[in-house]
Parts: C-alpha cells; sequence; structure tokens
C-alpha cells in the first residue's frame, strides 16, 4: 500500500475535464493508440486512442484552476478531499 495525494476519485474528474475540453481531440491516426489498464473489466490493458492537446500544457493546467474558480467544476467536493490546494 502506497501514499497518494490525490484521491482516485479526484483523478477521474480531472481527466473526465480533460476529456471533455475543447482544445483536446482524438488523433486522427488509426493505430495512434496506448495500453491503458481497464478498472473495470479488471483486465491487464486495453486499446485506446491517444489525445491530443491543441494547447501548451501550462494554458491547460490554467484552464482548469480557472474552472475551479467559476465552480464549473465542483469545486466544494475539491475542498471536502482537500485537494483545491493541489490544482494551484
Amino acid at each position: 500500500f502506497f501514499f497518494r495525494k490525490l484521491t482516485k476519485e479526484l483523478i477521474i474528474l480531472v481527466q473526465k475535464w480533460i476529456c471533455d475540453h475543447p482544445m483536446v481531440a482524438n488523433s486522427p491516426i488509426a493505430n495512434d493508440t496506448l495500453l491503458v489498464f481497464d478498472e473495470q473489466t479488471q483486465k491487464k490493458s486495453t486499446r485506446v486512442g491517444k489525445l491530443l492537446l491543441q494547447i501548451p500544457l501550462r494554458e491547460l493546467h490554467n484552464n482548469l484552476v480557472e474552472a475551479s474558480e467559476k465552480n464549473e467544476i465542483p469545486v466544494t467536493w475539491l475542498v471536502q478531499q482537500g485537494a483545491a490546494e493541489r490544482l494551484r
């Protein structure tokens, strides 16, 4: 067992926010995939298409902080989990 600063729920929330961001797109190349562990089926890995960032990672981070300040993501939940400070 190891210590994580971010809870599993927070990781899922941030991953969903990134996937839904308008400047994140699926790779148009058919063979551009990654092997990712699938927690739902408990398989070792599943092929998933890559995501392409159309903006710098720093700008994506700033958008996430802005979204938390505008209550576009559940900030109260993040504060309850003690993770709002970790996003800054």
